[in-house]
C-alpha cells in the first residue's frame, strides 16, 4: 500500500515524540569518528593526520538545569533541518509505479521533527522562511502537528479515555497519535481494544493499515506481553507480523539479578518462530548480557540453551558480533583461534571490514561500535604482513581512504606481498584518491613513490 502524505506526517510526528523519550537512541545523530594514522611505515603515511568529523553540538548550562544551545549549535541544527526539508522529506518517495523507500523517508521525517523540537519559534521561522513556497505549507503542517503532539494530559488516561478518543478522532492523524500514546502507556489495554475492534463487521481501517506500526510500540513497551499475545493468534501470517515487533534484549537491560527467570524459554521459542532472524535475536540478548558477565559465562549460557546440533556456526557468529561491541580485539582473536587454517584469511578480512566500518550493514551502522582503523592496523601488524593477511590489508587500505588518510592507504596497499594483489589494490586506491582529490592526487602518488597514470 502506498502511504499518503498525511500518513507520513503522522508517522513522523510519532517517531519524533519517541525520540524525546529515548526510542530514537537506536538511531542517534552522527557522532565523532576520528581516525588516527597507522601504517607499516608511519613516516610514509600522513603523520598526525586525523579524519575530520562533526563534534558534539556545544551547549551552555541554562536556568533550572536546562541546556541552552550555543549560537553555533543552533546554526548547525538549522542547517541540518533545512537540508532535510529541501531533500524531499515531505515527499512519500514514490515513483510512477508506486514504489517507495518508506523507512528512509520516515527516518528523515522523524529526524526533522527532532531537530524542530530543539529550536525556538523564531529559530524555526528562520528555517521555514527559506523553503520554497511549494513545500512551505506542508512543512508548517509538520511543525504544528509535532507541537500539538507534545501537549501532555493533565491526568493519566485510562483505557476508556483512549477508546473515547479513538471514537472522536476526526482523521487518520488523530487516530494514529492516539494509538501511539495508547501503545506506549497502556499496551495491554490497546491490545484488548484491538482484538475487539478487529473482528467487528466493517472493522475500521486502522485495525489493518495502522495497527502494524502500533505493534512495534507495544512490543517495545512490553515485549513479553506482545509475544504472549502473538502466540495465541491462529493466523500464521498475523502471528508472524506480530512477532516481528518482539525483541527480548530489553528484558536484559538491567542488573543480572533482574533478568527474567523465563527468559531462556522465551528466547528459544522466539528463535523457533523466527529462524531467519535467530542470529540477530541471540546477538541482541548477548549484547546486553555481556555488560554484566564475562564472554566465557555468556558462551556457556548459549551452550546451555541446547539450540540444536546445527547451531554452533550461527551461535558463534552471534557471540562474536555481540562481543566485539564490548571488546573488538578479544572477540576477533577468539574467533580466529577457532577458525580452520583454510578460513583464516577470509576471517581476517571479515574482521577488518567490521573494524573499519566497511562491512557493517547499512541498517546497523548507526548502532555498531565506532570504527577504529588505527587499532585495526596495529592488529594486522601483530599478525604480520603475510599472504594470510593481504586480503584484510586491501580492506584496511580502503578504510584509510574513507577516513581521509590517502597516504596511509597507499602505504598499506604497497605493503601487500603478492604482486598481482598489490597491483589490484593500488589501482583501486589510486582511483579513489583521484576522485576525492582531483587537484592533488598526482602529488600524493609522487610522495608515495608511485607513478601517476
Amino acid at each position: 500500500m502506498r502511504y499518503s502524505r498525511s500518513q507520513f506526517l503522522s508517522l513522523a510526528v510519532v517517531l519524533g515524540i519517541s525520540a524525546l523519550g529515548g526510542w530514537w537512541a537506536a538511531f542517534p545523530p552522527s557522532s565523532p569518528r576520528a581516525a588516527s594514522s597507522g601504517a607499516p611505515d608511519p613516516e610514509a603515511a600522513a603523520t598526525g593526520a586525523r579524519g575530520k568529523m562533526r563534534e558534539d553540538r556545544p551547549g551552555i548550562p541554562g536556568a533550572a538545569g536546562q541546556v541552552v544551545l550555543s549560537p553555533e549549535a543552533v546554526r548547525e541544527i538549522q542547517g541540518e533541518l533545512l537540508e532535510l526539508l529541501k531533500s524531499g522529506t515531505l515527499d512519500d518517495g514514490g515513483d510512477a509505479d508506486g514504489n517507495s523507500n518508506k523507512l528512509l523517508v520516515l527516518c528523515r521525517m522523524a529526524r526533522s521533527a527532532c531537530l524542530i523540537s530543539q529550536l525556538s519559534p523564531g529559530e524555526q521561522e528562520e528555517v521555514f522562511g527559506q523553503l520554497p513556497e511549494s513545500i512551505r505549507g506542508e512543512a508548517f503542517t509538520l511543525l504544528k502537528s509535532f507541537g500539538d503532539s507534545l501537549k501532555t494530559d493533565s491526568t493519566p488516561l485510562t483505557t476508556g479515555d483512549f477508546a473515547e478518543r479513538m471514537t472522536a478522532a476526526q482523521n487518520e492523524m488523530e487516530s494514529y497519535l492516539t494509538l501511539s500514546k495508547w501503545g506506549a502507556t497502556d499496551p495491554a489495554g490497546l491490545l484488548q481494544y484491538w482484538k475487539v475492534e478487529a473482528v467487528k463487521p466493517g472493522a475500521a481501517e486502522w485495525t489493518k493499515s495502522l495497527m502494524g506500526n502500533t505493534f512495534w510500540e507495544i512490543g517495545a513497551a512490553n515485549p513479553r506481553l506482545m509475544m504472549r499475545e502473538a502466540m495465541t493468534v491462529a493466523d500464521p501470517a498475523l502471528r508472524k507480523s506480530m512477532l516481528k515487533t518482539v525483541h527480548l534484549n530489553p528484558l536484559y537491560a538491567g542488573e543480572k539479578s533482574q533478568w527474567p527467570a523465563d527468559g531462556d524459554g522465551m528466547l528459544k521459542q522466539l528463535i523457533a518462530e523466527k529462524p531467519d532472524q535467530r542470529e540477530g535475536e541471540l546477538m541482541g540478548v548477548l549484547a546486553k548480557r555481556l555488560k554484566h558477565e564475562t564472554p566465557e559465562e555468556a558462551r556457556l549460557w548459549v551452550e546451555s540453551l541446547e539450540l540444536g546440533p546445527d547451531s554452533r556456526d550461527w551461535t558463534e557468529k552471534a557471540m562474536v558480533s555481540a562481543w566485539r561491541s564490548v571488546d573488538r580485539k578479544s572477540a576477533t582473536e577468539w574467533m580466529l583461534a577457532h577458525a580452520p587454517p583454510e578460513e583464516r584469511s577470509d576471517q581476517i578480512a571479515e574482521f577488518v571490514s567490521w573494524w573499519t566500518d566497511a562491512g557493517v550493514p547499512r541498517d546497523l551502522k548507526l548502532t555498531a561500535a565506532e570504527p577504529d582503523i588505527a587499532a585495526c592496523a596495529d592488529w594486522i601488524l601483530s599478525l604480520g604482513i603475510t599472504p594470510e593477511t593481504e586480503k584484510g590489508i586491501g580492506i584496511l587500505a580502503d578504510g584509510w581512504i574513507q577516513a581521509g588518510e590517502p597516504a596511509a592507504a597507499l602505504a598499506w596497499a604497497q605493503a601487500i606481498p603478492d604482486p598481482a594483489t598489490r597491483a589490484t589494490c593500488l589501482a583501486k586506491v589510486t582511483t579513489q584518491i583521484e576522485r576525492r582529490y582531483p587537484d592533488t592526487w598526482r602529488a600524493m602518488l609522487d610522495a608515495a613513490g608511485l607513478p601517476a597514470r
